[in-house]
């Protein structure tokens, strides 16, 4: 008895000590900083004796050098933030001190002990919480920030598939986080941090807790959330603007067997007169798949010649008629494989032990493709070996893009290493460290072959992952192998909202669902939306027993499929102008609502409303049976795109129906003032959509390239301004073009379509460039005016003139 009361005795007393430890480095542990700029400043607290911060990876297209920190005493400040510390410097208070001279919160350090630390965000002012990259909820609800949600890691080394309503999905740490406080108040945390982190929402103060010997975070304040957004891209980069081949209709399954199969589903496509813009090709295209065998294929990336024999004529052939091809890669190579031991012999596999040791980390748990190594990407030599041995071969047989598949990773031997990461000014080799840097080494090592190899092709990846900065390389993310139901796709429309918010512009999902088996109506609501939201449009499925489909003329209701594959089409101008923005800008393609209505309550958490640009609106559906959809329209001036009319709206909830004519259509609308490009179904026409604002006024823009290469970035785009002006008479204007790309056309065709001249007025006479023409014909939507011949250097001018 006295031995278990000295015992305890000692155990009390060492809990004490460590107690007192962790108050005591709690307290040494110095917040310090860097002003970059007047919107953007680094924050560093833990050990003190660390002052110089290193940029990650993730920012690596910031240029930021090696910054000296020094200790925060006294308070910092802009006309866009003030930092101020208290609590004995053990917090900092972080206001928008360009909208409030409230303190939006308080952040503390709570605790540093064992290479671990934890802080402390007050809520304070804060009243939304956006970003965080991707992890879906599973409530089945497409609406909601993350305030009252924990954000975890998929699994101890970070990003990961997670298991979600019959499929699985993506959790992915990007680690940008915008608070929202009332009104316009707003401030943006990014957290250079690559190994995993855990954020608490869910009780004040918030927490977040991560590993390393102190917290890094670049605090960036500005005008608004898309202002934010736009700096923190500017920090990791925007994206590049995809090929227009991606914006289109993407034709995919696990997967085609062989040429004759994705023939045959092809052929009807065409016959049902669905317009294609490419095709996807699982791993069958290299074949010899051999589970828990290292005698397996995978990893070899070379064409399987008894299925997809002559395969640089087929992808010929399949180019001459508009259809690009897409190819998979996994990071695992089989163990017999000559590629395995050419890969060792480069260091370009991760390896079992430190070098000298060169023998590959084996990996054999959960064989299901095989067995035998895995690539390293933090070896930036391996990683180019790797492209000139085989990438290089596939995009000179006229491979247009790359599936970078299972990029968490998704297995890993857990004791691996790799050539390295540098965190925090030290050169990191062990898995926890590369982990969730993978998918964007991978990334990086695709993009760095076409520089490296002068193409002019424009590189483009889908990837399952990634993380801050991935978009920079050319990135598109989706959500994984998503189950087929509809609440799945509900919680992939909140997982949108953030992932648009991390910078993430072209994210999509396995259309209908990759587990279980797709139903009509199920189909059907999913492909809508996805027109609207995905670049690609890319309906897959798992169909190795070649008993689903997956193909929109086979599935679901075909007549609503073709309308809205149809409609997106005739968008795609004004999408491929929004990439441009993307790009040069830093304006989100796809955004939430509160993107540009923050200071609306209503637009807050909505996550089924999604901006297209500044322009559209479109209210998503993901529900049984669903015959109507409740639609929330901002305040202002709207022109309902499906039944012509226009809408003045103070703020409103609307219940639209989905059937119109018996065909399933979201409900879409037009801020009044723009004027949006579309093509004519015969693609040899432009058609002008122009919605008046209410001083009688609109503004649109078409931005044009060679669709492939990268000439655009050195400026060789073409750029068209439309404006219209109602007065005593109407005048709209094509404005002479800017800049030149190869083989743009001098003279191009426009139709001019008029939502909503006042009904009072009548038409007298049109004139385009002074003559005379015909006056048009009365539409649904307006007036429609005949196409005019313009030459895009001089522009044109229609004028209508009104009876009295």
């Amino acid at each position: 008895m006295k031995t278990g009361l000295h015992l305890s005795a000692k155990l009390a007393a060492a809990f004490v000590l460590s107690i007192t430890s962790a108050i005591s480095q709690a307290a040494e542990a110095v917040w310090q900083s860097k002003v970059l700029d007047e919107h953007t400043v680094i924050l560093s607290v833990g050990d003190a004796t660390l002052s110089q911060f290193e940029p990650s990876l993730m920012l690596a297209a910031s240029k930021i050098d090696t910054q000296t920190l020094s200790a925060i005493i006294d308070p910092a400040s802009s006309p866009w933030y003030k930092i101020s510390p208290e609590q004995n410097g053990r917090c900092l208070s972080l206001s928008d001190a360009a909208h409030s001279k409230q303190t939006l919160s308080h952040l503390c350090i709570e605790s540093l002990k064992s290479g671990r630390w934890k802080l402390s965000l007050s809520e304070g002012g804060i009243q939304q919480i956006y970003g965080l990259g991707q992890q879906h909820n599973t409530q089945g609800n497409a609406d909601g920030d993350w305030v009252g949600r924990k954000r975890i890691p998929g699994n101890r080394m970070g990003n990961a598939m997670v298991y979600q309503g019959e499929g699985a999905v993506g959790n992915t740490q990007i680690p940008i986080m915008y608070l929202l406080g009332e009104g316009k108040q707003n401030l943006a945390l990014f957290f250079d941090h690559v190994q995993p982190l855990v954020f608490d929402f869910t009780k004040a103060p918030y927490s977040i807790q991560g590993k390393g010997k102190r917290a890094r975070i670049i605090l960036i304040a500005g005008e608004n959330l898309a202002d934010l957004r736009s700096r923190y891209l500017a920090l990791t980069g925007k994206p590049p603007v995809p090929p227009k081949a991606m914006f289109g209709l993407w034709l995919s399954e696990y997967g085609f067997d062989n040429w004759q199969e994705l023939d045959s589903k092809l052929a009807s496509l065409h016959k049902a007169q669905f317009p294609l813009s490419g095709v996807v090709l699982d791993l069958q295209w290299f074949g010899g798949i051999k589970q828990n065998s290292k005698h397996t294929q995978m990893g070899s990336l070379t064409w399987d010649e008894k299925n997809f024999p002559n395969h640089q004529q087929k992808i010929a052939e399949l180019k001459q008629r508009g259809i690009g091809v897409m190819a998979i890669e996994e990071p695992y190579i089989g163990g017999e494989l000559n590629e395995y031991y050419s890969l060792a012999h480069a260091g370009a596999l991760a390896r079992s032990c430190a070098p000298p040791c060169m023998e590959p980390a084996y990996i054999k748990d959960n064989p299901w493709w095989g067995k035998g190594g895995m690539l390293d990407f933090s070896s930036e030599k391996g990683a180019a070996f790797w492209h000139d041995y085989r990438r290089e071969a596939l995009i000179d047989d006229g491979v247009i893009a790359h599936w970078t598949d299972l990029g968490e990773p998704e297995l890993y031997h857990r004791k691996a290493w790799y050539a390295g990461v540098n965190i925090d000014g030290e050169l990191k080799h062990d898995h926890q460290s590369v982990h969730n840097l993978y998918n964007l080494l991978w990334s990086r090592s695709i993009y760095q072959g076409y520089q490296r190899n002068q193409r002019q092709q424009r590189p483009f990846i889908m990837s399952r992952s990634g993380t801050a900065g991935s978009q920079a390389y050319g990135v598109a993310m989706w959500s994984g192998d998503i189950g087929v139901n509809l609440a799945n796709l509900r919680s992939h429309f909140n997982a949108q909202m953030h992932m648009s918010l991390s910078g993430i512009d072209y994210f999509g999902s396995d259309i209908g669902g990759f587990h279980g088996t797709p139903w009509d109506e199920q189909y059907t609501q999913w492909f809508a939306a996805a027109l609207f939201t995905d670049l690609p449009v890319r309906p897959h499925t798992q169909n190795l027993c070649n008993c689903k489909e997956t193909a929109p003329d086979r599935i679901g209701d075909t007549v609503s499929n073709l309308f809205n594959v149809k409609q997106r089409y005739a968008l795609n101008p004004y999408y491929y102008t929004l990439a441009h923005r993307a790009w040069g800008e830093g304006k989100a393609v796809v955004a939430p609502l509160v993107y540009a209505y923050q200071e609306d309550p209503q637009a807050r958490t909505n996550g089924s409303m999604k901006l297209i640009g500044d322009a559209l609106l479109v209210a998503l559906e993901a529900k049984d049976k669903a015959k109507q959809s409740s639609v929330y329209l901002p305040k202002g001036q709207w022109f309902d795109y499906r039944n012509k009319l226009m809408l003045n709206s103070n703020g409103e909830q609307l219940k639209q129906p989905l059937y119109i004519d018996e065909i399933y259509r979201l409900p879409l609308f037009v801020k009044a003032g723009h004027i949006v490009p579309r093509q004519v179904e015969d693609e040899a026409t432009l058609d002008l959509l122009v919605v008046l604002d209410d001083s009688g006024q609109a503004k649109g823009q078409l931005i044009e390239d060679d669709g492939v290469t990268i000439a655009y970035q050195q400026q060789a785009i073409q750029e068209t301004q439309f404006s219209a002006e109602l007065t005593d008479s109407l005048r709209v204007r094509i404005h002479p073009a800017k800049g030149q790309y190869q083989d743009a056309p001098s003279v191009k065709s426009y139709q001019l379509e008029l939502a909503n001249l006042v009904k009072t007025k009548t038409i007298k006479a049109a004139y385009f460039n002074d003559q005379a023409i015909e006056l048009g014909k009365q539409t649904a939507s307006g007036f429609l005016l005949p196409a005019q011949q313009v030459d895009v250097r001089q522009g044109g001018e229609w004028l209508l003139e009104f009876n009295e």
